[in-house]
């Protein structure tokens, strides 16, 4: 990055992909180096990218089943989540 004469700031834009996946908040550095004509005060900034997606939610169906007379009986229960996630 070059300053023009007169100017003091600049934009250094990072490029942020969207998407639907529930996921931790992420941070990453923008580092300078390697000034010329300058000194560097403060060598990096932070990012911080918060999820704006909701959080998935997970639901347990009913059953009922008849005991029977004998051996056993399978109570199969579905088990949903709402969307998926990007975490473990």
């Amino acid at each position: 990055m070059t300053f023009a004469p007169g100017t003091t700031t600049q934009l250094v834009t990072v490029p942020v992909v969207g998407d639907t996946l529930g996921e931790p908040t992420e941070t990453f550095a923008v580092n300078l180096t390697g000034a010329t004509n300058a000194t560097i005060a403060d060598a990096q900034g932070i990012g911080t990218i918060t999820d704006d997606d909701p959080t998935p939610t997970l639901a347990i169906s009913d059953v009922t089943v008849a005991e029977g007379n004998a051996a056993t009986t399978a109570a199969v229960f579905t088990v949903s989540l709402s969307a998926a996630s990007a975490s473990r």
